[in-house]
């Protein structure tokens, strides 16, 4: 495996684990040595911000006059709400989308106000706030409206409201662009400095419902717990992929507890499913990799409403239906995802052989929404930024291609390369594009793939060079087997959760390990390790793998680099090492 190994060190303030002050900051605390020091070595430089990070309570959530126009959104929509005007709400069909308008809905139902919806059809419509979106809305009864995790550049759909005399909030977190939409309030963190600018959309809709709740109990005395809602916050923060850090890893920490024992009943059937106890607690990673792309697949091959219904419904039985709907429609996912990888990683390999720094695949053929997945399939396997194509147009096959067809598809990036500034600068190329500066969305003609093509790879070379950057693995601390099978240690890096971005899951790494077995299942790899030191046999797993070889002979020693985890399945507890990476030891 081509990944470099780093260990993590703060150059900012030197703090050996033998200090008088890491004892001191580990006593009060309530913490051992061990974990004191690799938070030290991640940039934790004083006990406030260690004791804010293990204590991350909602007393610590900004106050809502940090958030710029929040309040006042909430003023506009408040007002208008109470002199009788219908709210629609128009998200996307993701799980941030999703669990955006299920939290603005069941908010608005708590307070006994009906809304009507629109979550726009992936491949009829696309994303964000479109013409047809606010004539649906408008159809409905709707004069007001409100955009959840889309409309920072839906201009059209704006456009159109403003024609029908409808009143525009936006509240959303993707990057705008140079010209913002003729709307009355918008509310991104994006646009001006803030206590998180990196929520997820269901994050920006949480802190604007908390400023409308305000809003109600000083009008007409009513006022709901908004915690209640930090179930969905969790759910779409941790399926966007945001930085967990400060004012999001506050909203997850918290939302995770409702998650583990859940009151939405859709989300216990949703758990059911995916194969949990309804009342089993699961960290951010099975919620991102279990849960969440079941809510997805209802976007991806399905109509996103199914989720939203699921995660609204108060009847046991259609949450039991619903829920066994996004489980079909996710093995239909999957299914579809393996076929599609399988074809890209043809085209990827012969790029490569090429001399392309990046990956551009297309075929006419592939599900819309699918291909976003193949990309990240595509950046784990190959480290180089990537961007997967199909016709927009599911009618028009390969055969009947022509210069005017438009493709359509998502991108993927790597450290170090800003995919939304790359896209930024090939405007000419393309109909549309938006996202962040590691995935995105985009549209273009078919007679400008090629330059597109040419262009992309040129820009990438320029940023990252001709050679793809290896994958680069930081190491926490080095430890022995017998310290990776203790359970009090395990347990005190379970309070560093959740895991994600910006607040990635440790890694050790453990030397002259004897190898016993090493053994690949399909894209699983299972391996055995002994430590002769101590006499302690471990077993390690990791996904994905299906191509890489054993790192040495049975018997001979190996490095391994790892997270260990304990699994709790069916009332049992066990411990496993999640493999990072491992190599032969010198």
């Amino acid at each position: 495996m081509n990944s470099i190994w780093t260990f993590r060190n703060n150059d900012k303030q030197e703090v050996d684990e033998n200090t008088k002050q890491l004892k001191e900051w580990a006593d009060k605390l309530n913490i051992s040595h061990e974990i004191a020091s690799l938070l030290i070595n991640r940039g934790f430089e004083s006990y406030e911000n260690l004791a804010e990070y293990l204590n991350p309570s909602l007393q610590k959530l900004a106050p809502l006059e940090q958030w710029t126009g929040f309040n006042a959104a909430a003023k506009l929509l408040g007002e208008a709400i109470l002199n009788g005007k219908k709210l629609g709400v128009c998200g996307d069909y993701d799980v941030d989308g999703v669990t955006s308008t299920a939290l603005v809905l069941d908010f608005m139902s708590q307070h006994g106000f009906n809304c009507v919806y629109h979550i726009p059809d992936r491949i009829e419509e696309g994303y964000g706030l479109g013409v047809k979106a606010v004539e649906s809305l408008y159809n409905q009864g709707a004069n007001l409206i409100l955009t959840v995790d889309c409309g920072i550049t839906d201009y059209n759909g704006i456009k159109r409201a403003k024609e029908l005399g409808m009143t525009v909030v936006i509240s959303d977190h993707h990057l705008p662009s140079d010209k913002l939409p003729d709307a009355d309030i918008i509310c991104n963190p994006r646009l001006v400095p803030c206590p998180c600018q990196t929520l997820a959309g269901v994050g920006v809709a949480f802190f604007l419902m908390a400023a409308l709740n305000n809003f109600f109990e000083k009008h007409n005395g009513k006022k709901i717990d908004i915690r209640s809602l930090l179930d969905l916050v969790a759910l779409g923060t941790l399926a966007d992929m945001v930085e967990l850090k400060g004012q999001n890893r506050i909203l997850v920490k918290n939302g995770l507890l409702l998650v583990a024992n859940p009151k939405r009943i859709g989300l216990a059937e949703l758990k059911a499913v995916s194969g949990y106890s309804p009342t089993a607690q699961i960290d951010a990673g099975q919620l991102v990799f279990n849960i969440a792309p079941r809510i997805n697949a209802a976007g991806r091959v399905g109509k996103a409403h199914t989720a939203l219904k699921l995660l609204l419904t108060k009847e046991r039985a259609e949450a039991e239906k619903l829920a066994s709907e996004l489980n079909s429609l996710n093995t239909e996912r999957q299914n579809e995802e393996e076929l599609i990888v399988k074809e890209a990683n043809l085209q990827a390999l012969e790029q490569i052989k090429q001399g392309s720094s990046s990956l551009i695949l297309y075929a006419a053929h592939w599900h819309q929404g699918i291909v976003g997945i193949v990309a990240s399939r595509m950046v784990e396997l190959y480290h180089r930024p990537t961007i997967v194509l199909c016709n927009k147009n599911i009618e028009i096959t390969a055969k009947n291609t022509d210069s005017n067809t438009v493709v359509k598809g998502s991108g993927r990036s790597v450290g170090g390369f800003d995919l939304h500034d790359a896209l930024t600068q090939m405007t000419e190329l393309l109909e549309g594009f938006g996202g962040h500066k590691q995935a995105a969305g985009l549209t273009l003609l078919f007679s400008k793939l090629e330059s597109f093509k040419q262009e992309f790879d040129r820009l990438v070379k320029n940023t990252l060079g001709s050679e793809p950057i290896p994958q680069q693995i930081k190491i926490d601390q080095e430890i022995d087997l017998k310290k990776a099978a203790d359970f009090t240690f395990l347990k005190e890096i379970e309070l560093l959760q959740p895991f994600g971005i910006g607040n990635p899951e440790p890694i050790f790494s453990t030397n002259d390990l004897t190898l016993q077995t090493f053994r690949q299942k399909g894209n699983l790899v299972l391996i055995d390790v002994k430590d002769e030191k101590s006499g302690l046999s471990m077993k390690g797993k990791a996904w994905r793998r299906s191509e890489v070889k054993t790192p040495a002979e049975r018997g001979e020693k190996i490095t391994l680099a790892f997270s260990p985890r304990i699994n709790r399945y069916n009332g049992m507890a066990y411990i496993e090492l999640h493999l990072k990476d491992w190599k032969k030891s010198e």
